[in-house]
């Protein structure tokens, strides 16, 4: 009995050892290519990192802009396309899967690279506000890139607490971060695990981590002397929207921050349902040229009355 006992812990011993091995050699090329194919994690690459990675390493790098512009992939759409025509405004629109927490941590990176700043700018769906930590693309997106830069400590305990608890502290290291970009299998595993643990993507209308560090971007704001601007994406012109809009406003006005922020539901602008894609969120590509953003960009401009200055031609 013994002798087998001793036979079956070195087995479990010697798999160890493989599995180990292979994950480290998934980290490596060409193996980590070889080993994408052969475990079907070529989808876990590290595109997701290299994207957000554009936009801190861009917050960082001091110049002479004074204004900062984020945003969820609507607000990319329309402003994106003059990102490079502008000095005055750095725009850094990404995704809602970035959440607020990821938003305050590129403001906050904005800010100290240029402490002269005088506006910064989140321009957003009502559906931001829901996004929540704890799933798979939260952490690809609103946790892992900022682990790689070393700037996730500068979130509150709570969003901190909330993170570990989710994901786990081993987890939220740059060293880990960057050993999953540069292993689609370990990220594939980790992800997986995530996703099975809680795969919670949005929570109610205002989700606990949005209210949190909206609340501590106003106060970051405020500290650094720039003022804060939170505004609303292009919305069609349905029911469904109306409806995410107004029930926004409740959740604000239950969570006493109505009052701060109230220009938000003043510069919504509406659009004709048939400009939009199927997810009723986007506009169609095939409308959605360079003039027809720079009018969209007008729209918000005139609704809020601010963007003063903002360059909407290469011409």
């Amino acid at each position: 009995m013994k002798q087998f006992l001793w036979r079956l812990a070195a087995f479990a011993l010697a798999a160890a050892v493989l599995f180990a091995g292979v994950l480290g050699l998934s980290a490596v090329k060409p193996f980590s290519g070889i080993l994408a194919k052969l475990t079907a994690s070529t989808g876990y690459d590290a595109s997701v990192a290299e994207e957000m990675g554009a936009h801190i390493d861009s917050v960082r790098t001091p110049d002479g802009a004074d204004a900062l512009i984020l945003g969820d992939s609507v607000c990319n759409q329309i402003l994106d396309p003059f990102r490079l025509c502008n000095d005055q405004y750095r725009i850094e629109a990404s995704n809602r899967a970035v959440t607020l927490a990821g938003q305050y941590l590129l403001a906050k990176a904005f800010l100290d690279a240029h402490p002269d700043t005088a506006d910064v700018y989140l321009i957003v769906t009502p559906d931001s506000f829901a996004a929540c930590l704890g799933s798979g693309i939260a952490y690809q997106y609103a946790v892992a890139p900022f682990a790689r830069a070393g700037l996730l400590d500068g979130l509150d305990s709570d969003t901190l607490a909330e993170l570990r608890a989710d994901y786990g502290a081993p987890f939220l290291t740059g060293t880990f971060a960057r050993w999953a970009d540069a292993s689609p299998l370990v990220k594939k595993l980790y992800l997986n695990g995530v996703e099975a643990d809680d795969p919670l993507q949005n929570e109610g209308v205002l989700s606990d981590v949005a209210r949190r560090n909206l609340e501590n971007l106003a106060q970051l704001c405020r500290d650094r002397g720039a003022a804060l601007h939170l505004l609303a994406a292009p919305e069609a012109d349905t029911p469904d929207r109306h409806n995410a809009v107004a029930q926004l406003e409740q959740a604000m006005q239950e969570a006493g921050l109505y009052e701060e922020f109230s220009s938000y539901f003043t510069s919504v602008t509406w659009y004709d349902p048939a400009l939009f894609q199927v997810d009723g969120l986007h506009f169609d590509y095939t409308v959605a040229d360079m003039d027809f953003c720079a009018e969209a960009v007008r729209n918000l401009a005139r609704a809020s009355g601010l963007l003063d200055g903002i360059v909407l031609s290469y011409e």
